[in-house]
């Protein structure tokens, strides 16, 4: 007499957030998990079909499959042993953004800058400029441009227009002592 005992068909059970957005760092990988006979969960293996870093926004497959100690007693069944999941796109608010500049600098030797206010940025997110720095009494057009990626960012709002900003000569006084010094 010959006894076989099959492999006994399980279901996976996926643990996955309800949402993902994008940030700077990687998201946490789904897990995934089956009900063993003695009515523990054992977690399963996850991995991203293509081979994709599980960060960018973008829709990315995930396959589960058991790991090595329950091929032998266990097989999965026909429920979903594939997740499609979507991570959606950071938001990038520049509605409150403005210069900083209200009234002309005036020459001191050392550098004046404007800059762009009222926006926090992420650390991947940077405001490029143009002409917002300098050192010399002039009027100077300054501009900012936003760098960012744009397949992980929705931008709402915009940086303000370009700025025309100005440094004053520095007045000179000059103080005669002596009649004989003109």
């Amino acid at each position: 007499v010959t006894v076989t005992i099959k492999p006994r068909t399980v279901d996976v059970t996926w643990d996955i957030a309800e949402s993902y957005t994008y940030s700077v760092n990687c998201q946490e990988t789904p897990k995934a998990y089956i009900l063993k006979v003695d009515g523990n969960w054992a977690e399963i293996n996850v991995v991203e079909a293509d081979g994709k870093v599980f960060k960018d926004a973008g829709v990315y497959t995930f396959e589960a499959s058991l790991t090595d100690d329950l091929t032998t007693n266990y097989v999965l069944g026909n429920n979903i042993i594939s997740e499609n999941i979507s991570i959606s796109k950071a938001s990038i608010n520049l509605t409150s953004s403005k210069w900083n500049y209200t009234n002309a600098f005036t020459y001191t030797g050392l550098a004046q800058t404007v800059a762009v206010t009222g926006v926090t940025l992420p650390s991947d997110v940077k405001i490029d400029y143009q002409n917002n720095s300098k050192v010399n009494a002039g009027t100077y057009q300054a501009s900012a441009e936003l760098n960012y990626e744009s397949n992980n960012y929705d931008v709402v709002g915009s940086l303000p227009a370009d700025l025309t900003w100005t440094i004053n000569p520095k007045a000179a006084t000059v103080i005669w002592t002596d009649a004989d010094d003109r």
